[in-house]
């Protein structure tokens, strides 16, 4: 004999003492785990449309993070070789600027002794100046003192 539970009805318990009411009790039985199979294959199957819903996101998610990656992996290569470039540049330019550093330098000992020639040449020309006044200022006292008073020529 079944003993009825203690959440079943009444009418369960007195359909549970006769041998109909014991098939009957099993098809309530069956009929209630067929229904709670169906719940748990509805509820299952909602959660496994979210599992792919969310998957399909996830996948559409990463292929875009994978796009992304190999975007800016390109980007990154175009300013490497910019860079790159930007030295090369500038290592150039910093070796012209060497080389015209160089040249200025040997443009200011050259002019220092163009300058030292123009100065010696200036004294030595300031010195002929002042002999040849010498000479002259001589040759003048020479002249009133002779006699025959013999002419030069004066040269300037």
């Amino acid at each position: 004999m079944a003993v009825p539970d203690e959440g079943s009805s009444h009418a369960e318990a007195c359909a549970a003492s006769s041998p109909q009411g014991k098939a009957m009790v099993v098809d309530l039985d069956l009929e209630d785990y067929v229904h709670k199979l169906e719940m748990q294959l509805s509820m299952k199957s909602t959660m496994l449309e979210e599992a792919l819903r969310l998957h399909s996101s996830f996948q559409a998610r990463l292929h875009a993070l994978e796009e992304g990656i190999t975007w800016k992996d390109g980007q990154l290569a175009v300013l490497m070789q910019q860079s790159a470039e930007a030295w090369q540049r500038a290592s150039e330019a910093s070796r012209d600027r060497t080389a015209w550093r160089e040249r200025s330098e040997r443009l200011e000992e050259e002019n220092c002794v163009l300058r030292d020639e123009l100065m010696q040449s200036a004294d030595t020309n300031e010195q002929l100046r002042q002999l040849l006044e010498v000479l002259e200022a001589k040759r003048d006292r020479e002249r009133d003192i002779s006699p025959g008073g013999g002419e030069f020529r004066r040269v300037r």
